[in-house]
């Protein structure tokens, strides 16, 4: 943080903290508040293996999203539909 503001380049990947994890496997990432790959802004809410169940998102049109998935990342639940 510079003067209270968030540096440019402090944008949060979610790929790194999967990375992360998988590399020293001592913690599961259980909530994800930031930027995706694809630039929306978004929650992600985790099971207790570390996989996407929930996806709360607003893309970079500004369009907002909630998606409910199962366990192997299919979505089962979608608002807006």
């Amino acid at each position: 943080m510079v003067n209270g503001q968030p540096e440019a380049n402090s944008t949060i990947r979610f790929d790194h903290f999967r990375q992360h994890n998988a590399a020293f496997g001592h913690f599961t990432q259980r909530v994800f508040v930031g930027r995706t790959l694809d630039d929306d802004a978004a929650v992600l809410l985790m099971d207790k293996h570390g996989k996407a169940r929930a996806r709360l998102a607003v893309d970079s049109a500004g369009v907002a999203s909630l998606q409910f998935l199962d366990d192997s990342g299919k979505v089962v639940y979608s608002l807006p539909k």
